[in-house]
């Protein structure tokens, strides 16, 4: 079954994006309403990238082909000249992944660990909590990088094994807290940039069709490849 790649681009100037934007419940259901199979029960991801605050992009991977006329009539610019909405096939570009091939990447998750607390009540227990430093938060993705398929490279290609710096970015952090059901969520949101090798393609397809770690329902956990550029800490 095929898989595709949306992009889209959304108005931080309308009363509906900026709900949109500060909400990832509401985010969600707008992403979802644009499946063409309801209710949905595949596997969504979608990451909001708001580097330009004044123009962020929405991407959408998805088993189906989505319909997003409805996010455009809300929280874009109708009539604008300039596609709203692209729409590429995904499989096609999956397909010609190859062993080797090296790509800049982007990929926005919530990386966690689980560890023990100790409540008077109730004894130790487990719990899931967020990563907090950049040195953690990298080591959570450079542990996971053989499971994906894939090898981040080196900033610095002569640099010795035991003085090797990645060419891995922690490019922004925010924390996203709404409300769900009767209560809160708080999740800890980091986006990453830099460049890997494909090393298993089979499981790289996956990471980039089912996504990476948690809150993937929330705007985490998707993983896109570009064509490789300069380094992410600018090493030659």
């Amino acid at each position: 079954m095929p898989d595709y790649l949306s992009r889209i681009r959304i108005n931080p100037h309308r009363t509906a994006a900026r709900r949109l934007l500060t909400d990832p419940t509401q985010l969600k259901a707008a992403v979802y309403g644009g499946m063409p199979t309801q209710p949905v029960t595949r596997r969504v991801l979608w990451r909001l990238d708001g580097d330009n605050v004044h123009q962020p992009v929405l991407y959408v991977v998805s088993p189906e082909r989505p319909s997003f006329e409805h996010l455009v009539e809300q929280a874009g610019w109708p009539g604008a000249e300039s596609p709203q909405v692209e729409t590429a096939d995904y499989t096609s570009f999956l397909a010609r992944l190859r062993e080797g091939e090296r790509f800049g990447f982007r990929l926005t998750a919530n990386p966690t660990y689980v560890t023990t607390i100790v409540d008077p009540k109730h004894g130790a227990k487990k719990v899931r909590a967020a990563h907090k430093t950049v040195e953690h938060q990298t080591r959570w993705l450079t542990e996971r990088a053989e499971g994906a398929g894939l090898r981040i490279e080196p900033a610095n290609r002569a640099a010795s094994p035991d003085n090797e710096v990645l060419d891995l970015l922690v490019a922004g952090r925010r924390r996203q807290r709404f409300r769900r059901g009767a209560g809160h969520v708080t999740i800890d949101m980091v986006t990453f940039v830099g460049h890997l090798t494909v090393e298993d393609v089979d499981r790289l397809r996956v990471v980039l069709t089912e996504g990476l770690g948690r809150a993937k329902g929330y705007g985490c956990g998707m993983f896109t490849l570009a064509p490789a550029a300069r380094p992410a800490h600018g090493v030659a």
